[in-house]
């Protein structure tokens, strides 16, 4: 096997190729600087060599000539090709640099890098006819791209949102089909995207499924619109090569309006007016046409496209429509008449979408050549237009801030202000992106891709903000899901609420605890006071006895004549013999309570250190149950947190369950009311044929008899469940 670098060329020539290169490019740059480049010596002897076989006056393939600079500048059949001042907007140069189609030449390698400089610097520095010509003026367009104010056109009062609408799945499959249309509110939190057999309500900011709109026939959903008070969603259904029409629902109720069209393939792209009197919808039958909506009549049949009509939409004020198809055509028709106002050429590729600012004065379109384009409506004119998706763009919608957000084949999904710069973008996705839309608000885009993974993503970053089920579960696979999560955490929340009360308990002990080693401690202290205090008072009370005792003479004694001086006696002898019987008795006691109080103050510092040790002890037990009974209400405020979700989600469940049964129920209910009232037609129309036989009157009536008591008894079933419905949908408080 040969070396995978056996085929390329040697080193040395490499390095001539890339000198010649760098060479060449240098002289283009010192000629454009110096005399500026011209089409007579610079540009002409390019198309000579690369382009003149193909283009020139005797061939001139798709309309174009570019022998000389007036054939040139006059363009080809799909108009002008070169715009001055703007390279990346110029037709030719993205068919020459193969970025745009049809590339040229259509095999080779094409021109080389020098070459591509050359036609560059010749259409940026004013597309000059000879180096002493005059140059073009760069074109600008009449306005600004640019928003001065965002109309809303808000409604007033609270946007359209489901109210009580079925969320059992019509199919569920385990998992879902690529996404084939997507669309949001205008004005509510709601996007609808298609499913099989059904369209799905989600409200965009909770992630939480809304509804489930039934389509009836077994048609595939293929495209998706709001009408522009966010009241009805409109879905262009069918079945490919036998059936199409256009349906509507009331968001709110969930009631189908009104059902329009009677193609013989599927509706491709289906749009309401704004004063929803019209319905336009477009397929592979390559037409146009316009329905009223009150009556269902067919009003337009517009035979211009000449290939599938892939996308089409009213402007916000319903007075344009615009209309792409399959080949490239891009147009704009009068909304009431559906008399022709534009064709906008440009597009080389299928029309993937096409999209109104708020204001109604630009019209963005996309395309499979990888483009996209703004178009302003006073004259019909691009004003700009930018690669989006090299591989090709497959969806494209305007926020009514004016931002737009494509995604495309490349698998990325891009946010582009309107000079086509890049604000935000999300690559990470795993398959081909095919729709995309704005939140209601602008804070969040929605992606549909190829695996039929519905995403949702925050604007501003791009950063994730969750999923929507194309295929969610059933109701019943849903209760089986949640039943044991609930079960799980209401035990949590008991277990949790037990242990919150063990710790509450060991709190209240530990503080008792504490409590009483305080006291311990204050008893000790005050019991030693106790005694210092008694011991000298006993002391004081003692020599008080003493000396008055000393001064007081002995009872009964008669009166003594004056003594001669005796000598004084000893200090320590008593004055008289009961003195000193008292003294006897009394003096041990005030050292005997000194001893006790000296021993009890010997001891005390030991019995407080004890008690001491053990209020401590105390304290870091409190401490300690404090930070665990803390840390157990915490847990149960989670759990009851958590509980307080699961049968949250588990009753909304249990009542979309009920209300399943109920509306089954009033479509019951519907079926026998149309059964009594053409039953009471035929009896009064027999009633009045004098040929009527009596037998067969008397049937009809004994058969109108049955459905009364069948509307009756269905009646009373529907009083019931939605006494239940209602009953449940009421928050119950958490054990």
């Amino acid at each position: 096997m040969s070396s995978p670098t056996a085929s390329l060329p040697p080193a040395a020539p490499r390095r001539r190729r890339h000198l010649t290169l760098a060479i060449a490019l240098a002289m283009v740059q010192a000629v454009a600087a110096q005399d500026g480049v011209s089409f007579q010596d610079d540009v002409r002897p390019i198309f000579e060599s690369a382009c003149n076989s193909c283009h020139n006056p005797d061939k001139k393939k798709g309309g174009l000539d570019l022998s000389s600079y007036a054939a040139m500048m006059a363009g080809g059949s799909s108009g002008e090709i070169v715009i001055a001042g703007d390279a990346a907007g110029s037709r030719l140069y993205g068919c020459i640099t193969k970025t745009a189609e049809p590339v040229m030449p259509p095999q080779g390698d094409g021109l080389n890098a020098a070459q591509l400089e050359i036609i560059k610097r010749w259409i940026e520095t004013g597309l000059l006819d000879t180096r002493g010509g005059v140059a073009r003026k760069a074109k600008k367009p009449a306005f600004s791209a640019q928003l001065e104010a965002a109309p809303t056109g808000r409604p007033e009062g609270a946007p359209p949102m489901p109210e009580h609408l079925r969320l059992e799945p019509v199919v569920a499959t385990r998992r879902a089909a690529a996404t084939a249309a997507l669309a949001s509110s205008p004005w509510a939190p709601l996007v609808a995207l298609s499913s099989q057999h059904q369209v799905l309500l989600y409200n965009s900011d909770s992630l939480e499924l809304a509804g489930v709109l039934p389509v009836p026939g077994g048609g595939a959903v293929e495209s998706l619109a709001f009408s522009r008070n966010g009241r009805l969603v409109i879905a262009g259904t069918g079945i490919g090569g036998q059936s199409g029409q256009v349906m509507a629902w009331d968001v709110t109720t969930g009631r189908r309006v009104f059902e329009v069209g009677a193609e013989r393939d599927t509706v491709l792209a289906a749009d309401l007016s704004a004063d929803q009197s019209t319905i336009a919808l477009g397929g592979p039958s390559r037409r146009i046409k316009m329905y009223a909506t009150a009556s269902g009549e067919l009003i337009k049949d517009i035979k211009k496209h000449t290939d599938w009509v892939t996308s089409l939409q009213f402007s916000p004020d319903g007075v344009l429509l615009a209309t792409g198809d399959r080949a490239g055509g891009l147009h704009v028709w009068e909304g009431k008449s559906g008399n022709e106002y534009f064709t906008l050429p440009g597009h080389t590729a299928a029309i993937t979408a096409v999209t109104w600012r708020a204001d109604g004065n630009i019209l963005a379109s996309a395309s499979e050549d990888g483009t996209v384009r703004l178009w302003e409506m006073n004259e019909g004119k691009e004003v700009k237009k930018w690669t989006a998706h090299s591989s090709g763009v497959q969806s494209l919608h305007f926020a009514h801030d004016g931002r737009l957000v494509s995604c495309g084949r490349d698998r990325h999904v891009k946010v582009w202000n309107q000079e086509g710069a890049e604000t935000a973008s999300q690559k990470s996705f795993s398959d081909v992106t095919l729709a995309a839309c704005f939140s209601h608000d602008g804070a969040r885009f929605i992606v549909g891709d190829w695996s039929g993974r519905i995403s949702v993503w925050l604007t501003a970053d791009a950063s994730p903000a969750g999923d929507l089920a194309a295929a969610p579960p059933t109701i019943a696979q849903r209760l089986a899901a949640i039943t044991p999560a609930a079960t799980a955490a209401r035990e949590q929340a008991a277990a949790a609420a037990a242990t919150m009360n063990a710790m509450e308990a060991q709190a209240a002990a530990a503080a008792a605890q504490k409590e009483k080693a305080q006291q311990e401690i204050n008893a000790l202290q005050t019991h030693s006071l106790q005694l210092q205090s008694l011991a000298a008072n006993t002391r004081t009370a003692a020599e008080a006895v003493l000396s008055l005792l000393s001064k007081s003479p002995p009872p009964d004694s008669p009166p003594a004549a004056t003594p001669a001086p005796a000598p004084a006696a000893a200090p320590n002898e008593a004055a008289t013999p009961a003195a000193d019987a008292v003294h006897r008795i009394i003096d041990p006691y005030p050292d005997s309570i000194a001893q006790l109080s000296q021993s009890w103050s010997q001891s005390l510092p030991t019995r407080l250190a004890a008690a001491a040790s053990q209020l401590a002890t105390s304290e870091t037990a409190v401490t300690t149950a404090q930070q665990n009974t803390a840390a157990a209400r915490q847990q149960l405020e989670a759990a009851t947190t958590t509980l307080a979700q699961q049968e949250k989600t588990l009753a909304h469940w249990q009542a979309a369950e009920i209300n399943t049964q109920l509306i089954a129920k009033k479509e019951s209910l519907a079926t026998l009311t149309a059964k009594r009232e053409e039953l009471a037609a035929t009896i009064a129309s027999s009633e009045t044929d004098p040929q009527n036989q009596p037998p067969a009157l008397e049937s009809l009536k004994s058969e109108l008899a049955t459905v009364e008591k069948e509307i009756h008894l269905a009646q009373l079933a529907i009083d019931t469940e939605s006494a239940r419905y209602h009953a449940q949908l009421t928050p119950q408080k958490s054990p």
